[in-house]
């Protein structure tokens, strides 16, 4: 069975008579049959018929929802989606990498890239919310930068007396305000 399942390691899908294999690179999940597998590892009490690779190793089947295999808790399986960068959300609730974020909206919950994402009223950098954010100003730089109205970020971190106003993001992991210039997120001196 073993080298069967390794010839077909590529194809996105399968059927036999007795078997249909469905594989996906990134996820790494495998529903044989009746058995869903993450990696090596076989999951439990998986409903394999109504089993649903999401992406971003996001998954779904009519009762649960999981994450590399694993079953995430407090979740609605029906509304149930993917977003990307580690996020996903039902209707309710928004997790980060499987675990549920606190105080977010999820009906609002944007994905904006490299692990930042906002709702209506928070902005987020890999799940955890970021202090004192004006989420209606927040955008994307460039390179880990960020900035509100006020503020400027590198990868979730605010970047103190930077000017938000002047801050210009150069490339190459450099940054410049009417006073300074920066670094990777770091004043030069």
């Amino acid at each position: 069975m073993e080298r069967s399942i390794a010839q077909h390691i590529g194809d996105n899908e399968r059927s036999t008579s007795q078997t249909t294999f469905r594989h996906d690179r990134e996820n790494e999940y495998v529903n044989i049959g009746n058995r869903v597998f993450y990696r090596d590892r076989k999951m439990e009490d998986v409903d394999a018929r109504s089993f649903k690779d999401l992406g971003n190793a996001y998954a779904r089947d009519n009762w649960n929802a999981y994450y590399r295999g694993v079953k995430i808790k407090d979740v609605s399986p029906h509304s149930f989606q993917s977003l990307g960068w580690g996020y996903a959300k039902d209707s309710w609730n928004a997790y980060y990498r499987g675990v549920k974020i606190k105080d977010v909206s999820a009906p609002s919950l944007k994905i904006l890239d490299a692990g930042y994402a906002k709702d209506s009223w928070n902005v987020y950098y890999r799940g955890n919310r970021i202090k004192d954010v004006s989420a209606p100003s927040f955008v994307l730089l460039g390179d880990g930068y960020s900035k509100d109205s006020w503020k400027v970020y590198y990868f979730g971190q605010e970047i103190k007396d930077a000017t938000a106003f002047t801050f210009k993001y150069l490339g190459k992991g450099y940054a410049k305000d009417s006073w300074n210039e920066y670094y990777k997120g770091k004043k030069l001196d």
